[in-house]
């Protein structure tokens, strides 16, 4: 399913964002700011999917936070590299960062950065224990119904979100959490929210993934022209993307409708 094979991508670009709020205080000293500006130069090009750009950023701002002996600092940028590395499909280097930052946790205490680093443990792991602790971890409604659709408690997670009158904030992940709760249901009125969310971000990935499940669900149903309608638009957009291996997909199901 394509949806399945994707689905890490989209809440990791949302974490990637939600860390890139970085501010530089009064007291700080030259190596702490630039190492700061690295960071938050480094959080900037990944937003534009400028995964490289933003891996040398973090390395550099590594090095300095290193140098200076701020454990905090080493811990978020690990994090930030592992989410990197998991997005460029390199587990081994992703799975190296994350257990690096979690060992810097038991040094620090830090929780401000715990549910993303549990997080992305359990997609590295597939562990449910690390959705577990990433749930433990959680602070907020979304953060917690993002650690349930990992666990597996999809009715659980929407009913967390489920009365929210203005997102405004992390749109990606309520749009990850929306877009479960509607497959699960093969609900299509439920998926076009995700849909609605997803395209407020610009997350063609999410885009694409709602498309194809709604056309996978009017298929199921036997609505077959409302299908073909909407596996042809998941096909434009995976054409823009460049995803070869999903056009072939879609296309196939194109050819047995």
């Amino acid at each position: 399913m394509i949806v399945k094979k994707h689905w890490f991508i989209l809440l990791s670009v949302c974490f990637l964002i939600s860390c890139s709020s970085v501010s530089v205080t009064s007291s700080s000293t030259p190596f702490t700011e630039k190492a700061l500006k690295l960071e938050k130069q480094g959080h900037s090009s990944s937003q534009k999917r400028q995964y490289d750009i933003a891996i040398g950023h973090l390395l550099q701002s590594l090095k300095i936070f290193s140098l200076i002996d701020d454990l905090k600092g080493q811990m978020r940028i690990k994090i930030s590299l592992a989410k990197l590395y998991w997005l460029k499909n390199k587990p081994k280097l992703a799975r190296f960062h994350i257990n690096q930052a979690l060992q810097l946790n038991k040094e620090t205490g830090e929780t401000d950065e715990l549910y993303d680093a549990w997080i992305l443990r359990g997609k590295i792991t597939q562990q449910q224990g690390d959705y577990t602790k990433a749930l433990n971890s959680a602070k907020t409604p979304i953060q917690k119904a993002v650690s349930l659709i990992y666990l597996k408690q999809t009715e659980q997670a929407y009913a967390l979100i489920n009365n929210e009158k203005q997102i405004t904030h992390h749109r990606d992940d309520y749009a990850f959490v929306t877009l479960e709760y509607g497959k699960f249901h093969h609900n299509v009125s439920i998926i076009e929210k995700a849909l609605k969310l997803y395209k407020q971000t610009d997350n063609f990935i999410g885009i694409s993934n709602c498309l194809y499940l709604i056309a996978e669900t009017y298929s199921q149903s036997g609505q077959n022209s409302l299908a073909k309608k909407y596996f042809n638009r998941a096909l434009i957009v995976n054409q823009a993307i460049g995803d070869q291996n999903k056009v072939d997909i879609v296309r196939n199901k194109l050819e047995r409708l």
